[in-house]
Parts: structure tokens; sequence; C-alpha cells
């Protein structure tokens, strides 16, 4: 299993997380189908928070090996775009070679960090992140760029996130998306 290394600053955080990220995917891929049955009650979630439906376009941010984007083309039907988004290319390799499999044609694939999305303002109806914001160098303007390319008026007008935070008792939990996204939006 990859090492983690003690790092000084944002950007050498972030070199080494993506190479921890790349280092273990493999792991996800071997391991897909028990890491989707896991992971499915959040991915079901997300996708009914969202208000995903038939012809939405939807971005995945930091998709990794391909969910929810994958489970969201499936769910949305043929007539939706989905598109993923990670900085990892093994892992975008690993979701590219899963959609093939299941014969997934409407959805598409960009290398790419949270904080610097590729795409032009308001170009997604919904904009997605199931776990990956808690590994984000700069969570704030990656949020931030979620919210830039979502459509005015885009599902439920934020994107929907789930990832863990402490609460006061030291455990992690799963937070509101309403929650999130109000103090980003303020």
């Amino acid at each position: 299993m990859p090492s983690i290394t003690a790092v000084s600053n944002r950007k050498e955080q972030e070199i080494a997380c993506l190479r921890v990220w790349s280092e273990s995917a493999p792991y996800w891929d071997k391991y897909a189908s028990v890491i989707r049955a896991m992971f499915e009650p959040v991915s079901d979630a997300l996708i009914e928070d969202a208000a995903l439906l038939p012809g939405i376009s939807a971005l995945d941010v930091a998709t990794g090996t391909g969910e929810p984007a994958l489970r969201i083309a499936e769910t949305c039907g043929s007539s939706a775009s989905v598109t993923c988004t990670d900085p990892v290319v093994e892992m975008i390799a690993v979701a590219k070679r899963e959609a093939h499999r299941r014969r997934l044609h409407n959805v598409k694939f960009a290398r790419s960090v949270a904080a610097e999305l590729p795409f032009g303002a308001g170009r997604f109806d919904a904009v997605v992140c199931r776990l990956g914001a808690m590994f984000f160098a700069d969570p704030v303007a990656s949020l931030r760029e979620m919210l830039r390319v979502l459509a005015p008026g885009g599902q439920r007008r934020r994107p929907c996130a789930s990832w863990s935070t402490e609460n006061r008792q030291g455990n992690r939990d799963l937070v509101p998306p309403q929650r999130r996204w109000r103090a980003v939006r303020d």
C-alpha cells in the first residue's frame, strides 16, 4: 500500500495526495465492485438530493474510478450528459474502462483538479462530488469553482457533496449538503 509523507505547504500536499491516489488506482480497480456496493447508498442519496433527471448535464468532480458519475449516467439514461473529472490519470483510465464495460456512451472524461475546472461558467445543470472534497488542496476555491460551472437555476441551485467532517465527539459524519453550500455561497 502507498505511504503518506508529511508535507509543509498546500502544493506539496496536493502532489503527495495525487501520488498516493495514482499508486492506489490498481486497488480501487481490483475491488471496484465491493467499493461500489459499499458507497451505493451514498451515491443514491446524492442522486436523489440533486434531483438528477433524464436530459440533464451533470459534472462529477473528483470522480476517482467513476462513481457516482457512471451511476448517474445509468439512472438518468442516454439523454443525460455526464462529465467525470479527476486529477489522477490512472483513476480516469479505470473509469473509462468501466464506462466501456457498462456500454455507457453518455459519459465524457477530463483530467483536472477541482479548483481549476476546464469548463465555461454555467455549463452544467448539476455538479456533484461524492467524497472528494476532503482531499482538495484548497476546498473553498474548489467549491467556488464548482458553483461557477453550475448553471443559474441548476439542479437545486447548488452542487451536492458528501464528505466527512469531525463532530464535537471527534467522530466523522456526513454533513447535510444544505448546510455546506450555504456556507460557501454566503
